[in-house]
């Protein structure tokens, strides 16, 4: 199914996606999208974590969620997804929220995929909003044994689209949710390793604000900002 992909990158570099971990927490819009990507590029190892089930109000943005899917788990509905498209990926899900609690269960799980040297490279492709969830993750992964190359998306959300800026976490701005997790980061992390994370964020000001507990969302943006992290996460290995 390469085939096309190796013209443009050889076929060396794509063993480098084929032969790497991609650890994708969120399954959302925009991991959803990422997801979708990386395993069309030549992606095969997978951890998926999300401890959600997909509801109607994701279908205007959430690529993964349809009306037959509602109310199903979003790791094993991506799961299928990726075996649909390449049914030789090693896929593993996690379906689970990030907290003090299991985030050490994420880190060993990582451990296991990585045992012997099948596995080349860890990329680590944040995709929540949670932000306190998004700082277990950038330490977990900083201070883990192997280099792994964090990708992390700020918010997508009170948007219908606006460009997008990539930045180490603090050199992020404008984003509220970029600026909320810098404060949090800056609290457990040395500022040599927060220069290690990359971010994708928006540089303008959100144009709507939320109503009833309701916070407005587009697919422009969202897909958007999947595209910008699948590629951060490729270019990562190449």
């Amino acid at each position: 199914m390469n085939e096309r992909t190796d013209l443009l990158i050889t076929r060396d570099l794509r063993d480098k996606i084929t032969n790497s971990l991609f650890v994708v927490v969120g399954l959302g819009g925009v991991g959803g999208t990422a997801l979708e990507i990386i395993t069309r590029i030549g992606a095969t190892n997978f951890i998926l974590v999300d401890g959600d089930k997909f509801e109607e109000s994701n279908l205007n943005r959430q690529i993964l969620s349809t009306k037959s899917k509602i109310g199903s788990l979003k790791t094993e509905v991506a799961r299928d997804r990726i075996i649909s498209i390449n049914p030789n990926a090693n896929v593993f899900i996690f379906s689970a929220v990030i907290n003090s609690e299991t985030i050490s269960t994420l880190r060993e799980y990582i451990s296991k995929e990585c045992f012997g040297d099948r596995i080349k490279e860890i990329i680590l492709l944040d995709c929540i909003d949670d932000v306190k969830a998004k700082v277990l993750l950038y330490r977990m992964a900083l201070d883990y044994e192997k280099k792994i190359n964090v990708i992390s998306s700020m918010g997508a959300g009170r948007t219908l689209y606006s460009p997008l800026e990539i930045a180490s976490l603090l050199k992020t701005h404008t984003c509220p949710l970029a600026r909320r997790v810098r404060e949090e980061a800056k609290k457990v992390l040395t500022r040599e390793k927060a220069e290690n994370i990359m971010c994708v964020f928006s540089p303008n000001k959100p144009t709507s604000e939320d109503r009833d507990n309701t916070i407005a969302s587009s697919p422009l943006q969202t897909f958007n900002m999947g595209l910008q992290v699948a590629k951060l996460g490729i270019m990562a290995l190449l």
